[in-house]
């Protein structure tokens, strides 16, 4: 059983990651970008085969929170049981929800 979901309440954009057993299956991950880095992104998805294409996402400040890597980039995981909150500016907050023993 786990469970994953992201919800904006127009503000803020909370991401939670929850696996009771196989932990390892249901992954989520984040990533912040500033907007020092110009230029499109381009990403061929190894679990899906999607295209992924986006004129405009280096050249933003962002967060971007995804089931999978997307890029070569330094993602970060989000462990089970923990809620990303991702306020303006964008700040980042982790909360440990669940103690996953």
């Amino acid at each position: 059983m786990g469970l994953n979901f992201l919800l904006s309440d127009g503000r803020s954009l909370y991401a939670f990651r929850y696996s009771k057993y196989n932990r390892d299956y249901y992954s989520l991950f984040w990533l912040k970008r500033d907007s020092a880095e110009p230029g499109p992104l381009e990403y061929l998805s190894d679990e899906t085969s999607a295209l992924i294409h986006s004129k405009s996402l280096r050249g933003e400040k962002t967060v971007l929170v995804c089931s999978e890597r997307l890029t070569e980039e330094n993602w970060k995981e989000i462990k089970v049981g923990t809620l990303l909150v991702v306020s303006p500016n964008p700040i980042v907050e982790k909360v440990k929800i669940l103690s996953m023993n």
